[in-house]
């Protein structure tokens, strides 16, 4: 039976793999069991389902991860829009004379 855990800040489903697996490759399980896809993004607080058994792990990181009580948080939060980067000419603001 998967047993579930909760997504903290900033932790993607690779970290969670990591964390969990010791493995990257684990994410694609995870993903799997929880309908979700490789690169969608998770709430803090969200809770997730564990596979029992992982086809690919890694005991040995797993481990060091859950001895220095490390949670992988690596995913990227995109800033607010703002700046000429983000605005479309003609649409957002018009250089006009």
């Amino acid at each position: 039976m998967p047993k579930t855990i909760t997504v903290h800040h900033r932790q993607s489903i690779w970290d969670i793999a990591i964390q969990e697996a010791g493995t990257a490759q684990a994410a694609l399980e995870i993903a799997e069991l929880n309908d979700l896809r490789l690169g969608d993004a998770l709430t803090a607080g969200q809770e997730i389902l564990i596979p029992d058994v992982f086809v690919n792990r890694d005991d040995a990181v797993k481990e060091y991860y859950y001895r220095k009580q490390i949670k992988p948080a690596t995913a990227y939060l995109r800033p607010a829009a703002y700046g000429i980067g983000i605005d479309e000419l003609g649409v957002d603001f018009t250089i006009g004379g």
